[in-house]
């Protein structure tokens, strides 16, 4: 088996002949403010010359399903594996770039991909890592078990998955039960990989994202203690924020590698890699050993991807709204809004404000510029008078604000990523409502 990372979650499997691609993303995100890093975005023609003969998407958001990577594929035969899910918006959506061949298997059920190599979809077993009871929930996230049939070597990739310790235990139960053996090496993300703290200003942001990063470790540790791999390597939620935005990348909330392999070394059994940007990894003897062919370009520094970026607009920009427009966009959306939420049988028991501007800026230190006055302030409240849990602000800008509204933007996109700037209190994260705002359009 070889593993190659690119960056992200974008990593190629192969064993025998057979080329396996997981969440190939290059470049920009869609309807996001990431970039791929240490993967330039200039690699646009990667994929193709990789030329996978299978490809899983773990989920829908864009830095695993980027349509723009995807599309540069010649073959549109290739075979997508995914998770069988209830609405099938993903198979749809893969089916509409032109491939013909997409399987939705079912979760925990090995899928031969050929004689070389096989697979098992892991479905989420909760909405996030924090356990956060919630009553709107997504059936969003998967991993992945992918198997070397010839060498019995096991790879586990967790992509974003908020998965339980229970969780990861119960991925090496299945692989000591079908494989007789557990996991060789994984893949787990560490830390935020979010829109928390980096775009709430009114925090201390860097006592925050410090908190963050201690609480992610002491979970990484209790999940790779109820996995067991033998070999580990970082991956998932890995970017650099583009854009007129690209002051929040210093309050993001990752350990660097440098502590992590810390980490690692004092208080897990198990040896630390770091392949990203197009590095390979193979099995010798006991250990994994990295080697670098990658003739692509990449970033020499995460200051160096951040200046290449920082000029780049938004894709939003494309489209102006009046105010007005906005308005009318807002009556039909908060319509909409509540029929969903009474057919779910949730109380609305938060407030959201929406502050709109022609050009939302930030300061360098990452402050809404003080120069920037809003255009419109619109409201979104409970019927009635039921006790609020919540009160959230949102700043953004007008040609954003329109294309959610009109479903052109997907909301679960931007209340994740970069693109909103926050206030909150409490300053405590209930996910129903960040994840209500879904339901927000005409």
């Amino acid at each position: 088996m070889k593993i190659t990372h690119y960056c992200n979650s974008f990593i190629v499997v192969e064993a025998g002949d057979t080329i396996f691609a997981c969440d190939p993303w290059i470049g920009l995100e869609d309807q996001n403010a990431w970039a791929t890093y240490p993967i330039h975005k200039d690699n646009g023609e990667l994929l193709q010359r990789i030329d996978p003969d299978a490809i899983y998407i773990s989920h829908l958001h864009f830095d695993h399903f980027d349509r723009k990577t995807l599309v540069t594929l010649a073959n549109k035969d290739v075979r997508f594996v995914i998770k069988t899910y209830r609405d099938h918006r993903l198979a749809g959506r893969i089916r509409e770039l032109g491939f013909t061949t997409v399987d939705e298997c079912e979760p925990w059920t090995e899928i031969e991909i050929s004689s070389d190599l096989s697979v098992t979809i892991v479905p989420q077993d909760t909405n996030n890592v924090a356990g956060f009871d919630a009553d709107i929930v997504y059936d969003l996230d998967t991993s992945i078990i992918i198997r070397d049939r010839r060498t019995n070597e096991i790879f586990y990739n967790n992509v974003d998955n908020p998965l339980s310790v229970d969780g990861f235990g119960k991925v090496r139960a299945y692989c000591l039960e079908h494989f007789g053996k557990g996991v060789g090496i994984c893949c787990v993300p560490v830390g935020a990989a979010s829109e928390f703290p980096q775009c709430f200003p009114k925090l201390d942001r860097v006592s925050e994202g410090r908190r963050i990063v201690n609480d992610a470790l002491e979970n990484f540790k209790r999940r790779m203690d109820a996995l067991k791999p033998e070999a580990y390597f970082f991956a998932g939620g890995s970017y650099v924020v583009y854009g007129k935005f690209g002051c929040l990348n210093q309050y993001i909330a990752q350990p660097s590698m440098d502590e992590l392999e810390r980490f690692v070394d004092e208080n897990l059994d198990m040896q630390f890699i770091h392949p990203e940007g197009g590095r390979s990894l193979t099995k010798q003897g006991d250990s994994w050993v990295m080697s670098d062919d990658f003739d692509g370009a990449r970033f020499a520094s995460r200051a160096e991807a951040i200046a290449a970026y920082k000029d780049l607009a938004y894709d939003y920009k494309v489209v102006n709204y009046t105010v007005d427009e906005i308005r009318d966009l807002f009556a039909k959306a908060r319509e909409n809004y509540f029929r969903v939420l009474d057919r779910m049988k949730v109380e609305m028991r938060w407030i959201i404000d929406f502050i709109v501007y022609d050009d939302l800026l930030l300061t360098e230190k990452g402050d809404i510029d003080p120069a920037c006055e809003p255009v419109l302030k619109i409201t979104l409240g409970p019927h009635g008078a039921p006790e609020i849990i919540q009160h959230l602000v949102c700043h953004l800008d007008s040609s954003l604000f329109g294309r959610l509204l009109a479903g052109d933007h997907i909301w679960n996109q931007s209340i994740s990523g970069t693109h909103i700037i926050y206030e909150r209190e409490p300053n405590v994260f209930m996910p129903d409502v960040p994840s209500s705002l879904n339901f927000l359009k005409a």
